[in-house]
């Protein structure tokens, strides 16, 4: 009787002591381990029992995995709980958010695998969030494990979750285009998407500024009231639809600038007259302003005629140069954009002539000590320089005279020759009489 007694006291001891663990464990999260093993507490030993309970504390870690304690879940694009997919797509901003519910404490560290091309691992240190942000550069589906640590090396109890991101080829493969149209007309912007199903919003203002939406505007293209000033718009661009596990991807186009066009004015004239040599060119510049910048096309001849377009590749920019010209020639240039077009006045283009002997010095007969005055007759575009030489033409050995047409000997008692050459601006080498 006593020594059951006794065991009867030493089983109220470990139960007391049991308890007393029992009690401690109901304040941590241990307790949702061993309420799911009530078969292995009814079969055991007091004895056994405690051991077994200080063992599985010891071995537990940080992070209490049994009956789903400590979860790791996504709360961002995709919130609705358990949602293991993630959407996104080339060219679209993207913020990947998990987050560590129901463990002990917070984590120390997380690590992300397979993070796709141009997304960047926050790598949180003592966060219960951690995410992936960018913007994806290469469609495909990438398989992400998201592991929440104890420690922050990455060391400890650990609790990893699977996520499937899946990158879809770029929403917005052409933005709207920046236009100019005259004051008071309208325009119509387009922006081209791939994808379905596709929605669209349309804004004034630059690229994400979302605090002017445009009633009605939800259509690829968007067609501009009457405008007399310079307005942005831009485009919000939504592929497919809000499911249980799955957001919508958004893109935003490029912001597109609708200019109010000024007609051009000139306000450099091409100069009005340019002398050339013959067979050489000339280049003509004007000057000329507007919005959008003006565009250019040369006439040969006075304005308004446009019956002879110049010819060559700079006949439609700012600057021409004439092909090589042997005779005198007129131009002038048109100035064009969308609001209007203005003529330029005519530019003359003189060419020189290259000189020539028109007229030779003649033979003559004097007494034995007289003079004599020899003569040329120059063509060509003066002015003219004139150098005479005794001797036959083209020996210049013994040069005589003045720069002048006309020659007067000195008294002579001998036969002899002289010569005169010619030259102009046109002609270096010079004519020989």
């Amino acid at each position: 009787m006593n020594r059951l007694f006794r065991s009867s006291v030493r089983a109220r001891v470990l139960s007391s002591r049991l308890g007393s663990l029992l009690l401690l464990f109901q304040r941590s999260p241990i307790v949702q381990m061993l309420f799911p093993e009530a078969r292995v507490l009814g079969a055991a030993g007091l004895g056994d029992l405690a051991t077994w309970t200080v063992a599985s504390v010891v071995g537990l870690g940080a992070y209490d995995t049994v009956a789903g304690a400590t979860v790791v879940a996504q709360i961002s694009p995709n919130a609705t709980a358990g949602s293991t997919a993630v959407t996104a797509a080339v060219g679209s901003p993207i913020s990947f958010i998990v987050q560590c519910t129901g463990a002990p404490s917070t984590p120390g560290s997380w690590t992300m695998s397979a993070v796709p091309a141009g997304l960047t691992h926050s790598n949180s240190k003592n966060s219960t969030t951690d995410s992936l942000s960018g913007t994806p550069t290469t469609a495909g589906t990438y398989p992400i494990t998201a592991k929440a640590w104890e420690g922050s090396n990455f060391n400890g109890g650990s609790k990893s979750t699977n996520f499937t991101m899946t990158v879809g080829p770029a929403i917005i493969t052409t933005s709207p285009s920046s236009t100019t149209i005259s004051s008071g007309s309208t325009t119509t912007l387009t922006v081209v998407a791939s994808g379905t199903p596709l929605a669209y919003q349309w804004y004034r203002g630059a690229s994400g500024v979302t605090t002017t939406p445009i009633a009605g505007a939800t259509a690829a293209s968007f067609t501009t009231p009457a405008l007399t000033a310079a307005t942005n718009y831009w485009v919000k661009v939504t592929r497919g639809t809000l499911t249980a596990t799955t957001n919508p991807v958004i893109a935003n186009s490029a912001t597109a600038t609708v200019s109010i066009g000024v007609a051009p004015a000139i306000t450099t004239q091409p100069t009005a007259s340019t002398t050339i040599n013959s067979g050489s060119s000339a280049t003509l510049t004007v000057v000329a302003s507007g919005t959008p910048a003006p565009t250019y096309q040369w006439y040969v001849g006075s304005p308004p005629s446009t019956t002879t377009p110049a010819t060559g590749a700079s006949a439609t920019t700012a600057s021409y140069t004439t092909p090589a010209l042997s005779q005198n020639t007129t131009y002038w240039v048109r100035a064009t954009n969308t609001s209007g077009s203005v003529n330029s006045n005519a530019a003359s283009v003189t060419i020189n002539q290259p000189a020539t002997v028109t007229t030779h010095p003649a033979s003559t007969t004097i007494n034995s000590g007289a003079t004599t005055t020899l003569s040329v007759t120059a063509g060509g575009t003066g002015p003219f320089t004139y150098q005479w030489y005794q001797g036959t033409s083209g020996t210049t050995t013994t040069p005589v005279g003045t720069n002048s047409s006309s020659f007067t000997t000195t008294a002579l008692s001998t036969n002899t020759s002289y010569w005169v050459k010619v030259t102009n601006a046109a002609n270096t080498t010079g004519a020989n009489s």
